[in-house]
């Protein structure tokens, strides 16, 4: 260590404390340097040195006094200022540490290093922006540094500039093949762009590379289960949580997997460790509340919902869950307020934006025009357009925007209602509203529901056609519907296989097939049980509510078949899981929203036993009362 021209005393002092320094004996020798420092006042290497001996001894308060006054008598002095960010950093001050780290760039000499250390203090500060910026600077010197490039696509994703990050990492990766953390980062960019199997093969590549890195198989397993394979992305999540117990977002994420696969008590195990390891950990709540939700403990699943948002109040995934329990049980006024969520929690649910004020039922709406749009499903549009004559009687001219299958149907509604063209521009309208926002303008509680049906007419042309199409009657008619969208998020549990309801035996009916679309295998059942089957002649639901129309008792899974049914005021029974959505409500045989119909719960969760035995009593009744009006019967 060069200290410049000083007495032999010093000389000696100093190769004296080196040596003991040298030896790590480094108490000893801070004790020797700060008698150099009595000799030689304030000398910045001496200081330099002493910051850097308390900090080997985990001293770092006293390691910035030291480093501090160093610093005073030379600011540019570069050992001093990186020992001077550690200790800073070690005491937890990470805005000083930035503000030490800024200085040492704002030297002429300043190096890669000293821009890395930067752009990573800024990044812990939550300053992205800048830390990126640091990056690109330390780019700037060394375009190939692996390192820089990898943060720097790692600024980018966290910035929602995932395709500039991808490019980054590429090039991180391409000089460095074997940086895990590249390919890590990699996979996260591809995934954030939907590019899952390309996700998939980072990640594999950084397991490949590093067996034992936790953090890969946790994302390894997020691809999987956004592959739709939730048996593999457990392995995966299992993997991790075997090399580091504690890593509490992988047992989240496995217990969303779980969930999938509907083992929802091993779910909620998973879900308790990661609350165990991280008690504020926000996802974890909102997740277990889902799974509490579907085991049907909704009450406890509100408190965790309420939990998350207590610990994050923006957090809106929690709300939008929150708002589907209280719907579930009854608590309409407060669901729909927070069912509001719903365009921010889930990409599923797409929200219009206009310049126009929405409608939320305080304004007057006569002589104005109302634009009115659905936004989910079939089943979402069929059930709440009940609410447009409402609005008409309340004066205004709505102008309804739905899916083209069901513009024919809904022209039966009354009053002034018409449709945009599709492909033009939107006419003039004065206020707009997401059609299941209705219920909330109007303060539907469960005594105020709009219930009256039917609020939907068949075309009479249409019910001729069928008429003639069916021809005579061989017994009492009953159409079947059996399983909705297999996109749909919740089909596992709200479909049933055609082959349970085949079982079910009972002559002298009538069964037709009221769905346009099947799946692998129920064509040769539809044949061997002889349903009538008229996928062809189903072009829209005007046609599906004519066929709806000819049954004297549908018999329905929770889709839109059910809804139209309802609509349409026809004998139903919906055959519900053990949690059903929202609108079929708790425990209930019979529906506010739709009068005509019986709700036939499962019993316990996938248990379908329980509501075809009721069907099957109810199919029964029904031939039965067919036998009783015939006069041949035991002849």
């Amino acid at each position: 260590m060069p200290l410049g021209d000083f007495s032999q005393e010093a000389e000696q002092l100093l190769r004296v404390a080196l040596d003991m320094q040298a030896a790590g004996r480094f108490v000893e020798a801070r004790e020797r340097f700060i008698e150099l420092l009595a000799i030689t006042p304030e000398h910045p290497q001496v200081l330099a040195v002493l910051g850097a001996l308390s900090l080997q001894l985990d001293e770092p308060a006293q390691a910035h006094s030291w480093l501090e006054r160093c610093l005073t008598q030379a600011p540019d002095h570069a050992v001093a200022r990186r020992y001077h960010i550690l200790a800073l950093d070690r005491l937890g001050d990470l805005d000083a540490a930035r503000l030490s780290a800024l200085a040492a760039v704002a030297q002429p000499s300043a190096s890669v290093a000293a821009y890395l250390v930067l752009g990573d203090l800024q990044r812990r500060c939550g300053r992205l922006s800048e830390a990126r910026d640091s990056y690109e600077r330390c780019l700037g010197l060394e375009p190939e540094n692996a390192l820089a490039l990898n943060y720097h696509g790692a600024m980018l994703l966290q910035l929602g500039q995932v395709t500039q990050a991808v490019l980054s990492l590429r090039r991180a990766i391409a000089v460095r093949p074997d940086y895990v953390e590249a390919h890590i980062n990699l996979g996260a960019a591809l995934q954030e762009l939907g590019l899952l199997e390309e996700a998939l093969a980072a990640y594999r590549a950084a397991t490949a590379l590093e067996p034992n890195h936790a953090d890969a198989h946790n994302n390894l397993g997020s691809a999987l289960q956004a592959l739709k394979r939730p048996k593999e992305a457990i392995a995966a999540y299992d993997r991790a949580i075997a090399l580091a117990p504690n890593h509490a977002d992988a047992l989240n994420n496995r217990g969303v997997s779980l969930q999938e696969i509907h083992c929802l008590h091993d779910a909620m195990a998973s879900f308790d460790q990661a609350l165990c390891l991280r008690p504020a950990f926000v996802q974890a709540y909102n997740n277990r509340g889902r799974a509490l939700h579907e085991l049907g403990r909704i009450n406890e699943a509100i408190a965790d919902y309420d939990r998350a948002l207590e610990l994050d109040p923006g957090y809106v995934r929690a709300r939008f869950h929150k708002s589907l329990s209280l719907l579930l049980v009854g608590e309409l006024a407060e669901g729909w307020r927070q069912y509001e969520s719903r365009f921010e929690a889930t990409a599923c649910i797409s929200e219009h934006k206009f310049a126009q004020p929405v409608y939320d039922g305080s304004q007057d709406l006569r002589g104005r025009t109302l634009f009115v749009h659905a936004e989910q499903g079939y089943g979402d549009t069929l059930q709440f357009c009940r609410y447009i004559p409402l609005l008409v009687e309340r004066g205004a001219t709505v102008l309804l925007n739905v899916p083209r299958e069901l513009v024919g149907l809904l022209s039966s509604l009354p009053g002034r209602v018409s449709w945009p063209e599709p492909g033009m521009a939107v006419p003039h309208f004065d206020l707009h509203c997401p059609l299941l926002s209705l219920p909330r303008a109007f303060g539907t509680t469960l005594t105020t529901i709009p219930g009256a049906v039917p609020y939907l007419r068949v075309d009479p042309g249409l019910r001729d056609s069928w008429t003639k199409r069916l021809g005579q009657r061989r017994g009492p008619r009953v159409g079947i519907a059996w399983s909705g969208s297999p996109t749909h998020g919740n089909d596992r549990n709200r479909s049933i296989p055609l082959s349970l309801l085949c079982a079910l035996s009972v002559g002298g009916l009538e069964l037709h097939c009221l769905q346009k679309d099947m799946r692998a295998g129920d064509d040769d059942l539809l044949r061997a049980h002889a349903i009538g089957v008229h996928s062809q002649h189903l072009e829209d639901f005007s046609q599906t509510a004519a066929l709806v129309d000819q049954m004297d008792l549908v018999v329905s899974v929770d889709t839109s078949i059910a809804h139209l049914a309802g609509a349409l005021g026809k004998p139903l029974c919906v055959l519900l899981p053990f949690v059903p959505d929202f609108r079929w409500l708790l425990q209930r045989t019979d529906s506010p929203w739709y009068p005509s119909a019986e709700l036939l719960r499962q019993s316990a969760p996938g248990h379908w036993d329980s509501p075809l035995r009721v069907l099957q009593e109810r199919l029964t009744a029904l031939a039965g009362s067919n036998l009783s009006r015939d006069p041949d019967h035991g002849a």
